[in-house]
Parts: structure tokens; sequence; C-alpha cells
């Protein structure tokens, strides 16, 4: 099950926890200095191995033979990053789960990319389902690997430990205040670090934002998951406390908003993703903070992944062009509550 299907990714401020492992194999070069025989190497070597070597089936994926719509879904529900589906995808590998809660990119930047996401705040459980195929995948191929810098990388700044932890969250209330600024520089000197929704160089569309490590060299995985958590949970409470702000102060007039964005969410007969993402965040924020009554058992998170754009097209083939999906999203939506 994906997971944006469970739950618990609808269920609160964390949307997901996201751990990524940065992996290199011995004998061969960087990505961005391997021929195409050494990529398709890299691949049968991944392959071979987790075949061998684990004990659960894993899907594999040649990403040159997807459409570009294919890998704009995966990039979608988080599997992949932008830069994993971006030109000429030669040699490039994706391998899944059965379930999908793992995912590694082969020849991205590094040889091995290998990420767990999880729905709501379960960092810990994200590190350790990664891990665990790290585990199998150097037990049958030798990783890059210093005694004292720790695993090698292409980019130094992923030196050490390798790994990225990242928690998304919906930030509603201290966007609206304005502190959205100020909590990028208390991260920011605390070694973490504020992202939009698909990571670096991406917009916090819907007020949602990727909190993660910035450091990785001379500390350990543990660490820099707890530092990661603690914040995360301060950073939750502060948003609790200013939505309690927000609808003390508010008065009928936020009320207002709130449900003026429910009836165009509901009853609209076209709507962009962009104006979907603001819609859906004042929305979620009214069924959380109770100004909303009838959606408590609607997956918003779901929601919010299968109206994306290469969704539609993907289940929806005539959904070609903008005005198409803008219809066929409001369609949708109206779906989520029958």
């Amino acid at each position: 099950m994906k997971w944006y299907c469970d739950r618990k990714s609808s269920d609160g401020v964390v949307l997901s926890s996201r751990v990524r492992l940065a992996r290199n194999l011995a004998d061969f070069p960087y990505p961005r200095k391997c021929s195409e025989a050494d990529k398709e190497k890299i691949c049968e070597t991944v392959k071979s191995t987790l075949q061998k070597l684990a004990c659960e089936r894993f899907n594999y994926i040649n990403m040159n033979e997807l459409s570009s719509a294919e890998r704009s879904v995966l990039l979608e529900d988080h599997l992949i990053s932008p830069e994993f589906c971006e030109g000429d995808c030669a040699g490039r590998m994706l391998v899944t789960d059965e379930q999908s809660t793992v995912s590694i990119m082969v020849n991205e930047e590094d040889h091995l990319r290998i990420q767990s996401i999880m729905p709501g705040l379960d960092i810990l459980n994200a590190y350790e389902r990664a891990s665990s195929v790290d585990d199998i995948i150097a037990g049958g191929a030798k990783e890059a690997f210093d005694k004292k810098l720790g695993y090698l990388t292409s980019c130094p700044t992923n030196l050490g430990t390798g790994m990225r932890a990242s928690v998304m969250l919906h930030l509603p209330a201290l966007t609206s205040c304005g502190q959205i600024k100020a909590l990028v520089n208390l991260m920011t000197k605390i070694g973490l670090t504020v992202r939009g929704l698909y990571g670096e160089g991406s917009d916090a569309d819907g007020c949602l934002y990727q909190i993660s490590n910035q450091i990785t060299l001379g500390v350990s995985e543990r660490d820099a998951i707890d530092k990661l958590t603690n914040a995360v949970k301060q950073v939750v409470e502060r948003e609790r406390q200013m939505r309690e702000t927000l609808l003390s102060g508010g008065g009928l007039d936020f009320e207002d908003s709130i449900c003026r964005s429910y009836g165009i969410l509901r009853y609209a007969k076209k709507i962009s993703s962009k104006e979907f993402l603001k819609l859906w965040s004042d929305v979620k924020f009214g069924v959380e903070s109770g100004v909303i009554k009838d959606m408590q058992n609607i997956n918003l998170t779901r929601l919010l992944i299968e109206v994306m754009p290469a969704h539609i097209m993907q289940k929806y083939p005539e959904s070609s062009g903008p005005a198409q999906r803008d219809t066929k999203r409001a369609e949708i939506i109206k779906s989520y509550f029958i």
C-alpha cells in the first residue's frame, strides 16, 4: 500500500517521513563518469544481488522505457527525485518493493539512492526499512566506504552517513502568520533545512514543507534522526498553537474564508492544480480545526496525490490538455464527497 493511502498520512500536521541513503559501489566510477556499459553493469549487480539475497520480491523498472508522464507519476508519488526523471534516462533503473515502501534509484547522482517513506511521523521505521535493504545489497556488492569519512558519495555534503532524513509537514498557520522565514532561519542554525513539496528548489505550494537534516559527517544516523524528530515535534507544537490563535482571533471572517474554499473545492466545475493546492490547504486546516465537520473520514493526502497532473493523465488518457485535466480534477474531487 502506498504511503499516502494510509490514513496516518492525513490525520495531522505531519504527512510523511522519508529516509534516503546515498551509496556507491566500490568497483565503478561515480555516475557522472560512468560509461553506458558501467551503468548497465551496476543495474545488473543490484538486481542479481537482491534476487539472490533478499527474502522479498522487488520490481525492476527501466526508466528509459517509461514515458514522460509515467515518470512524472513516480515523482508525484515521491518515489523518485526530479533529477532522476529528467533528460536521458538510459542506464537508470528504479527498484521498488511490492508495497512501494522502499524505492531504489540506480544511477542517479550516486549509484544507489535507497529510500523509504512512511506515513506520519515515523522517521526511525523509515530508516530501519531503508537500512535493511542497504544491508542486503552490501552483502553481495562492495560499497565505497572509508574508515574516517564513512560512505563515499558524489557530493561532499552527503559524506559520512550518506543519510538524508526528511519530514513533510502541512503548516498553514505558520505560513499565514508570516513565520516561515523565521522557521527557516532557526532550522538552519541547528543543522536542518526547509524545502518545498518536492525537495530542493521546489515551491511550498499548499503550505507543504519538507524539513531535513543537513549534516551527514561526524554524526550517527540515530543522532541525526533524534535531532530531526525533536525539531519536528517542536514545529508541530508551534503550528498547533498558531492555529488556536487564528481560530480564536479570526472570528467569523476566518471561518468564512475556510468555508468558501470548501465550497469551491466541492462544487467547482474545473480546478487548476495550483488553485487546488491552495483550496486543499484551507480545507485540511478547516477539517483539523473543526470548522468543517463532514470530511473527517476523507483521506485528504490521498486526494492531494491523485489529482496531480500526471496521475490524472495516467488514469484518464483523454485528459491530455490543461483544460481537460482541470475539469477531470473537479470530477475526481467531487467523488470524494459522495
